[in-house]
């Protein structure tokens, strides 16, 4: 029967600048003993195929195909695909691997931000710079940040650097009590990088500190009983009763256990077997004595998958 082989099998096009579109060629050997056709050619990103090669390819011929990778969308290390339909038995779906270090025009370092664990009522900030290519001015025209959590600042380069910009992110000391997770956005004038997202998480506390900060029950079967943990750690002197827990969907039981010393707190959530089938999204809310931190509300996510019928 026919036999597809692709030369070379794969390409590795190392460092790239963002924009820049990859052209490359390939050739198609028909190894079998049989004719090979390509049915359709289809890729997992913006890959266009400029020459479309024979569709019909005799045993012991081969044909060229040439194409090109837009790598305007990425950025970083991105492994892509073209696919060739063939009717050759044991490869109908012949991929090409397409890697790449995608270098973008504007990068802001640190990529995420985090504040670690805060003290409510207590400042902090963290610094990004945001960084274009050396040939390419950039203005940054707009922040889109949670503004009941951080007070931004933007600041020029000193050096009076066009390509460079600091952006200076404080927490706010009013700022709600609990962990954070928040993407915020820095808009610029680059016609490549119009909106960068960047990651900021934390922690605001008070008496206690919450570790996880979320309820992760991962894919459980339908018809199941599982029960994940959170633990309360008490931060300085222990002051005020135990807390209490609960949830928000029926189909979900929170208990509070003591630790041994008397002064951290395990909160268990269990999913009950009654939990239908589907994505789970609900909250843990945890009540405390703490004025500074009456509540703590921790996300519980999970996914319950149907049983066979």
């Amino acid at each position: 029967g026919p036999l597809v082989r692709l030369e070379p099998p794969s390409f590795d096009f190392g460092p790239v600048p963002q924009g820049e579109i990859l052209r490359f060629e390939i050739a198609v050997h028909n190894d079998g003993s049989e004719p090979l056709q390509i049915r359709r050619i289809d890729s997992d990103c913006f890959c266009t195929v400029a020459d479309a090669p024979d569709s019909l390819i005799l045993p012991g011929a081969s044909t060229r195909l040439k194409a090109a990778l837009e790598t305007r969308s990425f950025s970083g290390r991105i492994l892509k695909h073209l696919f060739l339909m063939t009717n050759d038995p044991a490869a109908p779906k012949a991929a090409l691997p397409l890697r790449a270090d995608i270098r973008p025009r504007v990068a802001v370092r640190p990529a995420t931000v985090h504040f670690g664990h805060v003290p409510i009522g207590e400042t902090r900030a963290e610094t990004v710079t945001i960084k274009a290519a050396a040939d390419d001015a950039l203005r940054v025209v707009g922040l889109d940040f949670p503004k009941e959590i951080f007070a931004l600042r933007l600041e020029e380069s000193s050096e009076g650097d066009s390509t460079l910009h600091r952006l200076r992110i404080e927490l706010r000391p009013g700022a709600p009590s609990g962990p954070f997770r928040v993407t915020g956005h820095i808009d610029t004038d680059h016609p490549l990088s119009p909106r960068i997202s960047l990651l900021v998480t934390g922690q605001l506390h008070g008496r206690f500190v919450v570790d996880p900060t979320a309820v992760s029950f991962g894919q459980v079967g339908e018809g199941t009983t599982r029960s994940e943990s959170i633990r309360l750690l008490a931060n300085g002197p222990s002051a005020g009763g135990p807390p209490r827990a609960s949830c928000s969907l029926p189909f979900l039981r929170s208990e509070v256990l003591p630790l041994p010393g008397g002064r951290d707190y395990e909160v268990r959530v269990t999913l009950l077997p009654e939990a239908p089938s589907g994505r789970l999204s609900g909250a843990l809310v945890i009540e405390t004595d703490d004025p500074r931190q009456p509540r703590i509300e921790l996300e519980v996510r999970g996914s319950v998958r149907a049983k066979r019928r």
